[in-house]
């Protein structure tokens, strides 16, 4: 294969992509999910209005409810207009080709250290398999999202996170630290870890739900619409 996926799992320590990347492997599944998925409603601040700038639950708060059925692509920085209504009619223009052969390396942190533990040396093993491909595609949610973002800074052509853990000093699950700036330097590694990423050329993205974890999310350093926000249902 060309291509690597290294998947970082999440704090339960447990090889949790695995099902899913076989899914993915098989024959049609990969096109059937793409086409089918929906499009953009816009970007958060038109979706938001002025409530973008409230300081409490409230928020948010428009995206909770059963009637926002989709996702939003923010842009961080222009916040321009995204086009594409939930009518059912957007589509890839062409969904005949499947994802061709990968490999797949689980990265497990079961100390929970949130993969900055012997940071180096991690990232040195990491590089020992990653030079053997032509494209390495680093994935992670939760605290897996970190490391594949923290990792993917000199490694991966392209960093998918679910709903990263960015802000550790507000997080009620967080590695073991000193104390409060020792946490908040972890946010300012990951957040220097995106900014190199995309420095080189490597496409770094982020999916979450219009909870806790949006607050994570635009902390970090993203390119324009590379932050798409997935409303919460019951």
């Amino acid at each position: 294969a060309d291509v690597l996926v290294v998947a970082f799992a999440a704090s339960q320590g447990e090889p949790e992509w695995l099902g899913l990347l076989r899914s993915l492997a098989d024959g049609n599944s990969a096109s059937q999910a793409l086409t089918s998925y929906p499009a953009p409603l816009g970007s958060l601040s038109d979706f938001l209005g002025d409530r973008m700038q409230a300081r409490d639950c409230s928020r948010f708060a428009a995206m909770w409810g059963p009637d926002d059925v989709g996702s939003i692509s923010v842009p961080p920085t222009s916040l321009p207009t995204i086009g594409g209504k939930m009518d059912g009619s957007w589509r890839l223009e062409d969904s005949s080709d499947d994802i061709p052969d990968f490999d797949v390396l689980v990265a497990c942190d079961g100390r929970m250290r949130w993969y900055a533990e012997d940071a180096v040396e991690v990232e040195q093993a990491l590089k020992s398999v990653c030079v053997r491909y032509r494209k390495c595609l680093f994935i992670g949610a939760s605290m897996g999202g970190y490391g594949a973002m923290l990792h993917g800074a000199r490694l991966a052509d392209t960093v998918i996170a679910f709903g990263p853990q960015v802000l550790l000093n507000q997080a009620i699950l967080r590695p073991p630290a000193i104390d409060i700036p020792h946490l908040e330097s972890h946010a300012s590694q990951v957040q220097a870890a995106v900014m190199s990423a995309r420095e080189r050329g490597a496409h770094v993205e982020v999916h979450c739900a219009a909870d806790t974890h949006l607050e994570h999310a635009l902390a970090l350093p993203l390119a324009d619409s590379a932050l798409v926000v997935h409303p919460l249902l019951p």
